[in-house]
């Protein structure tokens, strides 16, 4: 920036807002950035001080009247000075106590913005760091009403502790300084003189506590502080004009002091954190001045932990980016498509998630339920399933465009020819060797040449076809070619005839040779020699029979594909036939019996040659068998039509012939008459042809000769020895004997009709189906009980329905037989679609990896029982429960997959929830003092969120305990690395512990003391110090060896001390008394009175040198 911009303007109505100008130039920026703002009362130097910051003399305006120039928060960004890649922000805040604005909340809102966006805050004041300045702060006790650290409600001093975590650094500037930093003489800095300024009294008065507050408030919430004093930088009329004076014009002290400031400000500075942790960029600092503004608009106290929250989302979310982008970068880089295998690319890919999250890890803040994490990791698998795809189909690709260049010099019509076929075959396993052999192909070069050799199938079968054509045909031309040959040599070599049949022999084979040898010169493959045969043999109808069988092989087959629609077919045409030949060749009725049973043998043998003639392969001669139960049916039916034709004929004739025998015989001397009348009539009837198998007197006669006998014995007439009457009882028995024919007959007749009137629609065709033989048992059952219901069928009811039933015996084995064979492709289809029903109900009912065995048992007994009810609700007649068997062995086995599919799943999730979860459990992390309970607690903390991970399945105790066998072998390395580290930093923290000790018995101690106790004392606080040093170190001190170490040592220093003390007090003390004693001179006292002026002058000594203070302990007399 140019020049500086109001980030945050003040409204009309005292309210805060953005200035969305300023904040797009500070969201710009993505490096970290050092924040230094300035607050204090208006019209005090602030925005000279942020000019000169800014490595510049004007910028922020400057004013030389009792008007603020600085309205809201004005900011600036340039580049540091000192430190690459960092932002300087410097922020100048409108002065405290503007008298124009006279709101004091508003001038709290600033000074609280200022704390909440600075890295270090400047305190500027005037004149002196006195009380009334420091009470000036007083709104600092009440921090705690205009910051949040949490956005629950929880302890005030709790939570105000952790104010330090995210408060800048705090450096008070005091202007117009006029005073000298000494105290007791003695020179001091301006950090001691503002650490004096915030020392606190001691004393529980309320004045006393409200004199404490601010400077407690002060030293608490600010533990890091500085100080700096500037003098006047000029007079005061020139002041006015100070942005255009050099610095040859202003005091050289201030200068001085100025250049100090500025040098400290900018390196002592660190970048502005959050949460003690988080550096924060330009563009996470302007989302920080949006939310803290919008907080204060609503009337809200700004919650820094909110705060916190947002920066983190942001902060992650471009962790998120940059390592998803990392990740596809080095994807890119490392991965060449496509992959010789998938394991490849599986490996590269888990490298580059590794390197992804590990930049992912450093860039991180508070992704403490790994939601990112796991949205990186979606991003990552997500990348990583189409970059799989993409190999795949460039693979396939490859692989396509490499064999299609391959084989486009593979010209397939240039191998129709005679032995075509095998050299086609050797250049395609060449081109198929060469295509192996190419590296590069990736992960699809098996499924391409697989998919390839199946289309290729249609184009080696044509040239197949094509060679076997071509070589057939020209063996034959061949054959004839060497036969031809073989009788031009034999007329050309043999002369008929022979002197002997040696000879002709001799010539013969001669011949039969060279034939041969010019057939083999052409490198036929002759299996079975079959060709030479043909050549040898020379004989027409050999060669003839030869390919007579082959035509038969072929009619075999041809045979073979027809279907048994068309046997049935054939079965009805014979049928029809038959029953076309009866009636041309039968005239009913028939002489005799024996005559209609010639002519029905004569059709049948017609009907089954027509029927053989098809030359279907009858297996068992079932056809044949259902073509002789239909004929003898109608032969059957002819025989009863033949009879009955019979009957009615010969009844006609009869009652023609007897048409004269009338009652006029019925008187005396004419019985004589009317029997030769009646001899007659039967001769004549005897004579007459045509009247069929059936030769009895009609009805009528025997009635006309019954009432004729009547009236015979109505005459009163002499019957000797009962002649007539016997005749008549004999007439009687003959009548009584054709009735019973007769209703037999009649009965026969009903029946059948009422049989055909019950049974029609008893069709077999309907019935051939599954279930059909139950149904047709089942209509067949009803048919007979009608039957039997029916009344007046009489005497030949059971014979008929015997008959009948006979007949219906072929009929329901033809019926059994179809259903078995459509129940057994139906039972296997059956079977086949409860076990992919039994998949469908495991996979819908079941979440893999279920979290017991017992779940997955459970759900599969239920879908067992569920699949066999349905397969048992078809009403299969399953024998020996052979097809509930097969079904129950499948779903075994399938169960058998489905159980180890959800142990790998379980076992495979569980191993990525524990890789996940350990992600951050580096050993090298904890490599330090304290790593290993650090480790241990992490250890802990990742077995806990595994087992409350839900899903985990049946491995997951089993992963478990593998997981913690690999980390022992770690907790081992840790702990002994951790053990090196301690004992070293041991025995440095017991020298430097040491080293305090004599330091502070050096500071606080001056020899030589004036009393042991004094050493004692002085001892024993700094020895106290030392072991306190030690003791926050949180070692774990065995048996206090150390401290009883670092004791023994401050105790070996403390006897050099006593003994140097001694020393030195005794060195002290004589030279005293030498000094003093230096004119006692034994000499001159040798006189009158001496010894009393010696005796007077020595007790002046002594009271001299008792009355001499710093002797210390040793006083030598």
């Amino acid at each position: 920036m140019e020049m500086p911009l109001c980030l945050i303007e003040c409204t009309t109505t005292n309210q805060l807002k953005v200035n969305q100008e300023a904040l797009k130039i500070l969201s710009s920026s993505e490096q970290p950035v050092v924040v230094v703002s300035i607050v204090g009362k208006y019209r005090t130097g602030k925005s000279y001080l942020m000019n000169r910051l800014a490595g510049k003399t004007t910028g922020f305006p400057l004013g030389s009247t009792v008007q603020s120039e600085t309205k809201g928060i004005w900011m600036w960004c340039l580049p540091h000075p000192y430190k690459d890649d960092h932002t300087l922000v410097l922020l100048d805040t409108e002065g405290l106590g503007d008298v124009e604005k006279g709101d004091e909340k508003y001038d709290t809102w600033i000074f609280v913005l200022a704390i909440l966006l600075s890295s270090t805050l400047i305190y500027n004041s005037m004149g002196t760091i006195d009380n009334d300045a420091i009470m000036k702060l007083q709104f600092m006790t009440e921090l705690t009403k205009f910051i949040k650290v949490r956005s629950s409600s929880e302890d005030e001093d709790k939570s105000s502790s952790e104010f330090v975590h995210f408060f800048p650094s705090f450096v008070w500037a005091v202007r117009d300084f006029t005073l000298n930093l000494k105290l007791s003489g003695k020179k001091i800095s301006a950090d001691e003189y503002l650490e004096m300024a915030l020392k606190r009294k001691e004393g529980d008065i309320k004045e006393t506590a409200a004199y404490n507050a601010p400077r407690e408030s002060i030293r608490k919430y600010f533990p890091q502080r500085k100080c700096f004093v500037f003098d006047m930088p000029s007079s005061k009329e020139k002041l006015q004009t100070l942005e255009q004076m050099s610095s040859d014009d202003l005091d050289a002290t201030f200068v001085s002091q100025t250049t100090d400031f500025i040098s400290t400000i900018l390196r002592w500075t660190e970048k502005k954190v959050v949460d003690g942790k988080m550096a924060v960029t330009g563009n996470m600092l302007a989302h920080l001045v949006v939310t803290y503004v919008d907080t204060v608009r609503s009337g809200q106290v700004p919650c820094l932990e909110n705060a916190v929250l947002v920066l983190s989302e942001i902060k992650n979310s471009k962790a998120v980016q940059q390592s998803h982008t990392l990740y596809r970068q080095l994807l890119g880089e490392q991965v060449k498509l496509p992959t010789e295998t998938q394991e490849e690319l599986s490996s590269v890919h888990e490298d580059c998630k590794k390197e992804a999250l590990q930049l992912f890890m450093a860039s991180s803040f508070k992704d403490d339920n790994q939601h990112y994490q796991n949205e990186l990791i979606k991003h990552i698998n997500d990348d990583y399933e189409k970059k799989c795809q993409e190999n795949a189909e460039c693979s396939q690709k490859h692989c396509t465009d490499l064999l299609k260049q391959m084989l486009s010099c593979l010209d397939s019509d240039s191998f129709k020819r005679r032995g075509g076929y095998k050299d086609y075959m050797i250049q395609l396993n060449i081109i198929i060797q060469k295509y192996k052999d190419t590296p590069g192909k990736g992960i699809k070069a098996e499924h391409v040449l697989k998919a390839f050799m199946e289309q290729n199938k249609t184009i080696q079968g044509f040239i197949q076809q094509e060679d076997i054509r071509l070589t057939e045909k020209e063996k034959e031309i061949k054959v004839k070619e060497s036969y031809a040959h073989y009788k031009q040599l034999i007329e050309e070599r043999v002369k008929l005839p022979t002197e002997t049949q040696e000879e002709l022999d001799r010539v013969h084979e001669e011949c039969k040779r060279e034939a041969l040898q010019l057939f083999m010169a052409c490198n036929f493959e002759d299996e079975n020699q079959q060709c030479q045969r043909e050549l040898i043999a020379g004989n027409a109808l050999e060669v003839f029979l030869e390919k007579c069988k082959i035509i038969q092989e072929i009619i075999k087959q041809a045979d073979k594909c027809l279907t048994e629609k068309e046997k049935e077919i054939k079965v009805k045409e014979s049928y029809d036939h038959y029953k076309q030949l009866m009636e041309e060749r039968v005239t009913l009725p028939t002489e005799t019996q024996e005559e209609l049973d010639r002519v029905h043998e004569d059709c049948l043998k017609e009907a089954l040659q027509l029927f053989m003639d098809c030359n279907f392969e009858d297996e068992n001669q079932q056809c044949q068998s259902k073509i002789v139960r239909h004929i003898n049916g109608k032969y059957k039916r002819k025989c009863k039509e033949n009879a009955n034709f019979s009957e009615k004929h010969s009844t006609d004739l009869l009652n023609q012939l007897s048409v004269r025998l009338i009652p006029e015989f019925m008187k005396l001397g004419v019985s004589k008459d009317y029997k030769l009348q009646l001899d007659a009539i039967i001769q004549k009837y005897n004579n007459t042809t045509g009247k069929g198998v059936k030769e009895e007197l009609s009805s009528i006669h025997e009635d006309c000769l019954r009432e004729a006998l009547q009236l015979f014995i109505a005459c009163n007439f002499e019957d000797e020895n009962q002649q007539c009457q016997r005749e008549l009882t004999r007439l009687i028995k003959e009548d009584y004997r054709r009735k019973c024919e007769k209703n037999a007959d009649l009965s026969e007749k009903h029946c059948t009709d009422l049989l055909k009137h019950l049974s029609v629609t008893l069709i077999p065709q309907f019935f051939m189906k599954v279930g059909g033989y139950k149904n047709y048992q089942t209509q067949l059952d009803t048919i007979i009980q009608k039957y039997k219901d029916t009344p007046g069928k009489g005497i030949k009811a059971q014979q008929v329905l015997k008959t009948f039933l006979e007949n219906q015996e072929s009929f329901q084995e033809i019926i059994q037989q179809a259903e078995n064979s459509f129940l057994n492709k139906e039972t296997e289809e059956k079977v086949k679609e409860s076990c992919d029903l039994y998949k469908q109900l495991l996979g819908k009912r079941l979440k893999l990896p279920t979290d017991t065995q017992e779940e997955l048992e459970r759900v599969h007994e239920d879908c067992l029982k569920e699949v066999l009810q349905l397969f048992m609700a078809c009403n299969f007649e399953d024998e020996n429960q052979q097809c509930r068997t097969l079904i129950t062995t499948l779903i075994n086995e399938e169960y058998e997959q489905k159980r180890k599919e959800n142990a790998d799943l379980s076992e495979k999730r569980c191993k990525d929830i524990l890789k996940q979860l350990s992600v951050r459990l580096i050993p090298e992390f904890f490599m330090k003092s304290g790593g290993f309970e650090e480790y241990k607690r992490q250890l802990g903390t990742i077995i806990q969120k595994y087992k409350d991970t839900p899903g985990k399945g049946i491995k997951a105790d089993i992963v478990l305990e593998t997981f913690l066998e690999k980390q022992k072998s770690l907790q081992g390395v840790i702990q002994q690395a951790e053990m090196g580290l301690v004992d070293k930093e041991k025995e440095k923290k017991v020298k430097e512990s040491h080293a305090h000790y004599k330091h502070l018995l050096g500071k606080r101690l001056k020899l030589p003391t004036e009393t042991q106790e004094e050493l004692d004392r002085v001892h024993e606080d700094s020895q106290e110090v030392a072991l306190q040093l030690f003791k926050a170190c949180n070692f774990k001190d065995e048996n206090q060896q150390c401290e009883r170490e670092l004791t023994g040592l401050m105790n070996e220093e403390y006897e050099r001390k006593c003994k140097e003390n001694a020393d030195l007090s005794e060195r002290h003390c004589s030279a005293l008394l030498n000094q003093l004693s230096a004119g006692l001179i034994p000499q001159a006292f040798m006189k009158s009175g001496g010894y009393e002026e010696y005796k007077m002058q020595l007790d002046t000594i002594i009271q001299k040198y008792k009355d001499t203070p710093g002797k210390g302990i040793g006083v030598p007399f």
